[in-house]
């Protein structure tokens, strides 16, 4: 039988009750909780404590080995101050690439995110399915409304310490760094979420990611490792910044009010200008690990989704040099998110311009 901490049993009752108003309300959004519930319910039936998965001998070795490798990043990232708990104690073997695919959506001539409401975190700039056909079957209802859509599956996601989130084989067989970035990245969603604001949430998880990522192999001694990732850091810098660039450009075009045709051309224009940059840029790398997504359709909801996790980043980085530990870090960022939204961009701002200040004196 599932055992369930008091927290977890309480948000399961919350979801549950959601679902039985919508149903006695003919609420139109019944079916979205229901597989809301349905999922989460199946990972914690399904999942098996690390030990257990570890000893037993039908375990794939190469799995056993990762999730040794991730007994060690949890005892680090406790270390660290990341409020650990029972969070990836438990394996679940999913038998799908994804635990969800998310939708993403925005208007046709602009890259401001639609965003969807839920009655417990709020609004986000994003919807999950648990199963891949109901994320394509939304996606398909906003594009006959005219929004640009992207759908993509998720690895990972957190229940930010609703429930005790789990190992995953979508993600558990990941690079020995690119597994420790994840738990970071999930794990930073347990020291702050602002509802509503997924630009905020994401770009503080992902800094954090980089932060004590870079901690980790510092600590290991990783030699060629630590001088891999310094390289991909810099390719995923140098691609988000070509996006980002980008981005400008067609937000320059969508001011202009052109007449819709007008404007389809030049979006198409500009989109097309990116992969070319990207190859331009990617010819000198070994590897090209953007390809998959710059030679793949691109449009407004797939650009927008870059930013809600990047464009915060840097703002973060400089907070975190100047609070000059971990800890404060985490006490000033959870300052920052008691304040009110326009307060809290101004703040972030400031500290963007401060990370381009230093960036370009070195």
């Amino acid at each position: 039988m599932v055992q369930l901490s008091r927290r977890a049993r309480g948000a399961l009752h919350t979801l549950l009750a959601i679902v039985c108003v919508c149903t006695g309300a003919g609420c139109s959004s019944v079916a979205y909780y229901g597989q809301a519930v349905s999922g989460q319910m199946a990972l914690l039936v399904n999942r098996r404590d690390l030990a257990e998965v570890i000893a037993d001998d039908s375990t794939d070795p190469e799995v056993r080995a990762k999730l040794r490798h991730v007994e060690r990043v949890l005892g680090f990232a406790a270390a660290a101050g990341l409020p650990v708990g029972g969070s990836y104690g438990a394996y679940v073997d999913l038998e799908r690439p994804y635990v969800v695919w998310n939708v993403y959506a925005a208007p046709e001539f602009s890259l401001a995110p639609h965003t969807f409401c839920y009655l417990v975190v709020g609004c986000l700039a994003y919807k999950g399915f648990f199963a891949e056909e109901d994320a394509r079957a939304l996606a398909a209802t906003l594009e006959a409304e005219g929004f640009d859509t992207w759908v993509g599956g998720v690895a990972a996601y957190s229940t930010l310490g609703w429930f005790d989130d789990p190992i995953l084989s979508s993600f558990v067989v990941r690079s020995d760094g690119r597994l420790a970035a994840l738990l970071f990245h999930e794990l930073a969603h347990k020291v702050v979420f602002i509802k509503g604001d997924t630009a905020f949430n994401e770009g503080f998880a992902t800094a954090v990611e980089l932060i004590l990522l870079q901690r980790w192999l510092d600590a290991r001694g990783a030699g060629a490792e630590f001088d891999e990732h310094v390289a991909s850091s810099a390719r995923r810098q140098a691609f988000t910044a070509l996006v980002l660039e980008e981005r400008k450009r067609l937000e320059a075009l969508y001011a202009t009010g052109l007449a819709p045709a007008a404007m389809r051309e030049a979006k198409a224009d500009i989109i097309e200008a990116l992969r070319e940059r990207y190859r331009s840029l990617a010819a000198g790398w070994p590897v090209s690990p953007y390809s998959g997504w710059i030679e793949g359709p691109i449009n407004n909801a797939k650009l927008a989704n870059v930013a809600t996790y990047h464009a915060h980043v840097p703002a973060f980085r400089a907070l975190y040099t100047q609070a000059g530990s971990i800890g404060a870090f985490f006490d000033e960022v959870r300052a920052l998110s008691k304040l009110d939204s326009a307060p809290r961009a101004a703040k972030l701002q400031e500290l963007a311009d401060l990370a381009d200040a230093q960036e370009t004196s070195r």
